[in-house]
């Protein structure tokens, strides 16, 4: 199921896309003569079942070359009769990049409210683009359908009256109007007849140039509260804001901010588990796709996840390089756990970093970095992954994790019950010295970013929890902001303070490292 806008982005002429899309919506749609109580049946059906309805009328969108249907993800049904049962519906959809959000919002859900009985759910739509030509683009994909595609019309009748996509607006037979507006355009007097807009969208008006005017967000959003959603008037009024999140300060994200109250669907394109959240896909696209597009953009386009540099750490610092195949070879190994204890939406990450350091050079081996995980959980994969190792490297590894007073009661019991099952000593111990202003520690690895000297485990470049732990670090800000975690780069500086202390210890000769003295020379 693709979206219909992205089908024909090689024609650049909007005439000759427009015929392409006559010639493709009219050859796959031509309907057969049959008996009229097949046609009511299918009429009662697709009434009330969106995924027969899509698969029914569409087949030039869910059959692929080889005529096999993909069918609608679970998350397309559930939000297409969120909207059909609230006739006040206002929400907003977050999904990812290739989810077709904009051809079900823009054409399969709102032709879908037009048909229901015995009340029509759409009278007049308000389709708004980033601009007018990008809005007038939009809305030529839902008159192609209601003016070709026989199959919608064989059930449902004639439908074009008067009017174009050409013109910005046109209407159907049945007293429907489908109107064009690009972003920031005044809607104020939209109506036709006596009927006024009520089903409203707006598609993909967040991209990475508005991100970077929030005065321009801010008009935005009064616009939208002044003048976009006060043009409907009672009865059926339904607003939707379809978007990938592709920006921590963005206009969605604004929206998010505002309203909590409003109806809000995020849909990802794999789950916490790792799986495709639509069959359409599979997991090996998403991690070819991962790897040819690069983590950053893949968890902004496609993860509702976006990535924004910081400034301190870049992630061009970030080296990739093999290690020794011998672990126990580097001149000392530590893990350092930094718990979190909370398995809130909101909650800090657990974070567990395995680190190599040889020379002056610091090498990133793994790294367990969740959130929303127990303690439990957390310990149970520390001592599944360190009873994996070679006896050699485990007599070398130096274990630690955080933990005052509080925690070390908590944590002892859940470390213990571990050690007993597997009938091994605890290896793991609590580390309860003070360690200073977390920013300044944190800030002091630059200097070992900047030299070149610090190197992750190429055999973990698609690990999920490396890559989460990479985000944290390229995005993090001294002093911090909403939302940011820092949960990987604490632990991270606590393992280098260990590796430091036991070279010392070991009477080997350190080449200096900037002796973890905060570097301002960014003036962060």
């Amino acid at each position: 199921m693709a979206s219909g806008s992205k089908l024909f982005k090689k024609t650049k002429d909007p005439r000759q896309r427009w015929d392409a899309l006559v010639l493709r919506v009219s050859s796959a749609t031509a309907a057969e003569r049959e008996q009229l109580g097949e046609k009511e049946a299918r009429i009662q059906r697709a009434l009330v079942d969106y995924d027969y309805f899509v698969t029914t009328y569409f087949p030039h969108y869910t059959k692929d070359k080889l005529g096999k249907t993909t069918s609608c993800a679970p998350f397309h049904v559930q939000a297409a009769n969120a909207v059909k049962a609230d006739p006040e519906f206002t929400g907003m959809w977050a999904w990812f990049r290739g989810s077709a959000k904009s051809t079900h919002a823009d054409i399969f859900l709102p032709l879908w409210l037009k048909i229901q009985r015995p009340i029509r759910q759409l009278n007049v739509m308000l389709l708004i683009g980033k601009n007018a030509k990008t809005a007038t683009r939009l809305l030529q994909d839902v008159q192609v359908e209601l003016q070709h595609n026989e199959l919608y019309i064989r059930d449902f009748g004639p439908q074009l009256k008067e009017g174009s996509w050409e013109q910005g607006e046109f209407q159907t037979q049945d007293g429907c109007a489908f109107v064009a507006l690009g972003m920031g355009q005044p809607p104020r007097g939209t109506r036709f007849g006596a009927q006024r807009p009520d089903y409203i969208v707006c598609d993909d008006l967040d991209d990475d140039k508005l991100k970077k005017n929030q005065g321009r967000i801010t008009e935005i959003v009064e616009w939208l509260h002044r003048a976009v959603i006060p043009t409907m008037d009672g009865g059926i009024m339904r607003f939707l804001f379809v978007n990938n999140l592709i920006a921590k300060k963005g206009l969605m994200a604004r929206l998010i901010a505002e309203h909590p109250d409003w109806y809000f669907l995020r849909v990802d394109a794999l789950d916490r588990n790792g799986n495709p959240t639509w069959d359409r896909h599979t997991k090996e696209h998403f991690e070819r796709l991962r790897k040819k597009i690069k983590h950053k953009a893949f968890e902004s386009e496609y993860m509702n996840n976006p990535q924004e540099d910081g400034g301190v750490f870049l992630l061009e610092q970030i080296k990739w390089k093999s290690l020794l195949s011998d672990l126990a070879q580097y001149d000392a190994l530590v893990m350092y756990g930094d718990m979190s204890y909370s398995t809130s939406e909101k909650a800090d990450y657990t974070s567990i970093p395995m680190w190599a350091k040889k020379g002056h050079q610091f090498f990133k081996v793994k790294v367990y970095h969740r959130q929303r995980e127990t303690p439990s959980k957390a310990v149970k994969w520390w001592f599944d992954f360190y009873l994996k190792l070679p006896m050699k490297v485990r007599s070398k590894l130096k274990c630690y994790v955080e933990a005052n007073a509080t925690q070390k009661e908590l944590l002892r019991p859940i470390i213990n019950r571990e050690a007993r099952k597997r009938g091994v000593a605890n290896f793991i111990k609590f580390d309860t010295s003070k360690k200073g202003d977390k920013d300044d520690r944190i800030g002091s690895m630059t200097t070992q970013y900047e030299n070149g000297d610090v190197f992750y485990n190429a055999a973990e470049q698609s690990d999920p929890d490396m890559l989460a732990s990479i985000e944290q670090l390229t995005g993090w800000t001294e002093g911090g902001g909403q939302g940011m975690h820092d949960d990987g780069p604490d632990a991270d500086e606590s393992a280098w303070r260990k590796l430091e202390k036991i070279g010392k210890r070991s009477g080997r000769e350190e080449v200096p490292t900037g002796s973890f003295t905060k570097n301002t020379s960014r003036g962060f």
